[in-house]
């Protein structure tokens, strides 16, 4: 394995600009015995300085932990070479970057409060149940050095004991005293530590539970009161809705931050432990074999890497054209998919030539990717100087036995054997720690987005409850010059729309697809708000109104509607009605609804209390399978999970059916309908927008269609409103629109014709 060194922490800033570098491009330019290297080895061509700037610059360095909120100091790269594989990697600068650079201190104490105010929290949620974790986690710290204090005495303990018995001295009693608290001193301190590490290992199901209980309906409440642009802005810092059998909000922070501290603090107590075991040495030169062993072992143990990447990740790649060939040829040949076109089209003797040459050509080399991925060996000094003090101990110490007056000397590599053992595990964690320092970082900062959530004020537009006392049968809308541009578009979705639909009137909204329709009357419901202009409903912005409780007077079908997983059919139709008339509603009302939606076949079929596709928890262990007959006791006793398949057209009519009930038993002003329907034929569509449209002009109530099927429902329409690019192109009745010839009577000729 050759190495080349390349520093570019003076000429590269990694926050640059480098959009006219492509990194995939220069990375693959030369390959690495072609380059040009000055005596040291060191790689002077141009395309290098390019490659070394695209991968800093790109990312690509298979760095998967999360540093966004960490600014880590610039990074030094470094190429080496694997086979016919050349690889990148980051070399940080600092042993432990994200501890000591100035920008980590700046994120520690902006996110520490936030961390403080978690622990807290959490202080009086559960008071002894956090004393109880803080002391094991106290003692997980401790125990190492104190078993290790405790062993250096035994084992100098029994060396004296037995030079006494050999040279026909007294025993000592109250030495052998001693020696007896001191193991059972031992055993207690490996019993307290079993104690902790088992306490520690529940802490998030006993301490979990009192998070759980404190911070999901806050953050239930939090996300529900946000609107649907807010919730998108904030989605990540909401548990995911498939999270509810793990999630303990807030505890996965404490443990990372409480786990990295116990890691540093069991190697500071463990080297103290060390230093007072070598003061009491009472041989001088014991003392100094074991300062100079346990430097050797702190040096190989802290500073050798894990693999030839210095410990990192790395990416890798090969600019040998015979092995890209070998692998097209191999993803082909082994492809199943491919196999009948294959003997189809006679290609059985060209692949197997083909492979024979491409095979051919590249010959015997070292290309296996699972051992450059997973066993990227380090430089061989750094091996033979770990294996020595890691593996080989005692052949290492055995040095010291020949400079050595007195047979103490034995005591001392004893005791050297058992530190390393009890060391190198501890330092391994600190140096894993170190590694991910950012996660101390990220944890304090998801604390901090936490309580950010949580302190939002949950307001959902403005106070004034809707529908107000002025507020007639239906809504009346004025839309003033209303623009809207979703983040993810260049263009405007709705361009400058000025439009007004007046109390209980059925306004028809058409167009091509992507014309801004299912936008517009998104703006109209207050689901999003406008880029420019206003909305006026019932002579007050709608800005003013509370969002929640003006959505409570809308019923709006969308052409994608949800069956509520783990709710009955009951349930599903009964949602959005408050709960006063919901207790005076019988089945014969949900009759009545399920026919006018059409899904009364459905319900009668499976029953007002089936539900349709049931919510289900994870029940393996992580182990694996629990096997066969265990497998058969759950099957029989555990939760049913039922999943009882539907057509789309059984969905919508459903959906219609529950819309239908909101209408008779909830107060209603607005319907909107955006293509709820697009499932069903034109005569089951004809027949609920019928339905819809009966109900509405019974009650006064204003009625928005968007629609493509204009046969159905253009007829009936008090207002037609034609759109195209965000625009409305032409409004006006149905014949009028008709006689101009305009784009509407494109669209509605082209469906009559």
């Amino acid at each position: 394995m050759s190495l080349k060194d390349y520093d570019t922490s003076t000429d590269i800033d990694i926050s640059q600009n480098t959009s006219d570098v492509d990194p995939s491009q220069h990375l693959l330019t030369t390959s690495n015995s072609d380059r040009p290297k000055d005596a040291n080895g060191v790689d002077l061509s141009e395309e290098n300085t390019m490659s070394t700037k695209g991968a800093v610059n790109s990312g690509n360095s298979g760095h998967s932990q999360d540093t966004s909120c960490v600014n880590l100091p610039k990074p030094r790269i470094r190429f080496t070479t694997w086979g016919i594989f050349d690889i990148v990697y980051e070399v940080s600068g600092p042993i432990f970057p994200s501890f000591l650079s100035p920008s980590s201190l700046g994120a520690y104490q902006e996110s520490f409060p936030s961390f403080l105010r978690l622990l807290k929290d959490l202080w009086g949620l559960c008071k002894w149940r956090c004393v109880h974790y803080y002391a094991c986690m106290l003692w997980l710290a401790l125990a190492p050095s104190v078993s290790l204090y405790f062993a250096s005495l035994i084992i100098l303990n029994v060396e004296i004991l037995l030079q006494e018995n050999d040279f026909g001295g007294i025993v000592n009693e109250a030495l052998k005293e001693n020696l007896r608290y001191q193991i059972v001193g031992w055993l207690l301190c490996g019993l307290l530590a079993v104690h902790a590490r088992r306490t520690s290992y529940e802490a998030r199901a006993t301490i979990g539970i009192y998070l759980r209980a404190y911070f999901i309906p806050k953050l239930a409440e939090a996300s529900l009161k946000l609107d649907r642009s807010t919730l998108n802005e904030s989605h990540g810092s909401f548990p995911n809705s498939t999270a509810f059998g793990d999630f303990a909000p807030g505890w996965e922070p404490i443990e990372n931050i409480f786990h990295h501290i116990r890691h540093v603090l069991v190697v500071v107590f463990e080297i103290i432990s060390m230093t007072v075991i070598i003061y009491r040495f009472n041989e001088p030169f014991d003392a100094f074999a074991m300062s100079c062993l346990m430097t050797l072992f702190f040096i190989a143990t802290l500073l050798a890497p894990r693999n030839g990447a210095g410990g990192g990740t790395f990416a890798y790649w090969t600019e040998n054209k015979h092995y890209h060939r070998m692998h097209t040829l191999f993803s082909s040949v082994f492809n199943y998919e491919y196999r009948p076109y294959l003997f189809r089209d006679g290609l059985v003797d060209y692949f197997l030539e083909e492979y024979r040459r491409a095979s051919s050509a590249l010959g015997i080399v070292k290309s296996d990717m699972y051992v450059l991925a997973f066993r990227l060996p380090v430089p061989w000094y750094w091996d033979i100087a770990s294996s020595l003090v890691t593996e080989y101990p005692m052949e290492l110490s055995a040095v010291f036995i020949l400079w050595a007056s007195s047979s103490s000397i034995i005591s001392t590599i004893i005791i050297f054997q058992y530190a390393m053992s009890t060391i190198h595990g501890s330092i391994q964690g600190l140096a894993g720690a170190a590694q991910t320092g950012p996660v101390i970082l990220n944890s304090m900062d998801r604390v901090k987005r936490l309580y950010r959530l949580l302190d939002e004020p949950l307001t959902n537009g403005g106070s004034v409850i809707y529908p107000t006392s002025e507020t007639s049968t239906g809504a009346s809308i004025e839309i003033r010059k209303v623009s809207y541009k979703y983040s993810s578009e260049g263009h405007l979705a709705v361009d400058d729309v000025s439009l007004s639909i007046k109390s209980g009137q059925l306004v028809v909204i058409t167009g091509v697809n992507g014309s801004g329709k299912s936008t517009l009357v998104k703006l109209i419901s207050g689901l999003i708000q406008p880029t420019s202009g206003g909305i006026v409903v019932d002579n007050n912005s709608l800005q003013l109104y509370d969002g929640n409780k003006f959505r409570e007077a809308i019923v709006f079908l969308e052409q994608n509607e949800f069956i509520y997983n783990a709710f009955s059919l009951r349930e599903n139709l009964l949602l959005g009605i408050p709960n006063g008339p919901r207790l005076a509603i019988k089945e014969k009302d949900l009759d009545e609804a399920a026919l006018q939606g059409g899904s009364l076949d459905l319900i009668k079929r499976h029953g007002y209390n089936t539900v349709l596709r049931s919510e289900s928890l994870p029940h393996n262990s992580a182990w694996g399978n629990p096997g066969e007959a265990a497998m058969a006791v759950y099957r029989k006793k555990g939760p049913k999970v039922n999943i009882i398949p539907i057509s789309n057209g059984e969905h919508q009519r459903f959906i219609a059916s529950r819309a239908f009930l909101r209408l008779k038993h909830g107060n209603i002003k607005l319907i909107i309908l955006d293509e709820p329907t697009n499932a069903l034929d034109t005569i089951a569509e004809a027949k609920v927008f019928e339905n819809f449209r009966n109900i509405a002009q019974r009650n006064g109530q204003t009625m928005i269609i968007v629609s493509h099927r204009l046969v159905t429902v253009a007829k009936h329409a008090d207002l037609i409103v034609c759109m195209n690019k965000g625009r409305i192109a032409e409004k006006g009745t149905h014949q009028d629109l008709v006689a101009s010839r305009g784009q509407y009577a494109s669209l509605y000729n082209a469906q009559v014709l």
